[in-house]
């Protein structure tokens, strides 16, 4: 994994600075039509999010740290 920083809008008042780790997608590796290793899908996990220089991390809820990891990966694909 490699640590990344984004800036993320539009999810509140005040834009987020988030640091995360991200992992690529890999493919599921098939041997003689049997699957060896499952797919692994993309992983984005928030290490610290900071707004207005403050951390909030601990602060907000899991609803809000999945929509955010939505959010990042979302905005990779456009």
């Amino acid at each position: 994994m490699k640590l990344m920083h984004e800036h993320i809008t539009g999810l509140c008042r005040q834009p987020l600075e988030c640091w995360y780790e991200w992992e690529a997608a890999e493919p599921e590796i098939r041997e003689a039509g049997v699957v060896i290793e499952p797919a692994i899908p993309e992983q984005v996990i928030l290490i610290e999010v900071w707004v207005g220089g403050a951390d909030i991390y601990e602060l907000i809820s899991e609803d809000m740290k999945y929509s955010i990891e939505l959010a990042i990966k979302e905005d990779r694909y456009k």
